[in-house]
């Protein structure tokens, strides 16, 4: 299913189907999943999707999901056609590990 809302995405950006599009991303983001948040990440990249890039940003950057995404063909092809990214990526997962700290010594 995520591969049809993907290409959807892309025709929607195409023809310049807001609503379509809109409805798109908002359905990737309620369907993320390991094996292929990277490759949607690239794909709202490349079409400017920036609530969708955010969604999968945030959804990447817990240390267990970020390793796991890692592990995917998607993970290649996103460092190989977006490595600006990464920073992004990078930036949210120390967020993370920051907020991650603050509680723990709060505990």
């Amino acid at each position: 299913m995520t591969a049809n809302l993907q290409h959807l995405l892309v025709a929607a950006d195409r023809y310049g189907l807001d609503k379509l599009r809109v409805l798109c991303e908002t359905k990737l983001c309620e369907s993320m999943h390991v094996e292929t948040v990277a490759t949607t990440l690239v794909l709202a990249e490349q079409h400017h999707c920036k609530d969708l890039q955010e969604a999968c940003v945030e959804f990447m950057a817990p240390m267990n999901v970020i390793q796991a995404v890692m592990a995917t063909d998607g993970f290649k092809h996103l460092v190989a056609s977006s490595p600006l990214i990464m920073k992004e990526i990078l930036d949210k997962m120390s967020h993370c590990d920051l907020s991650r700290s603050s509680s723990e010594r709060a505990s």
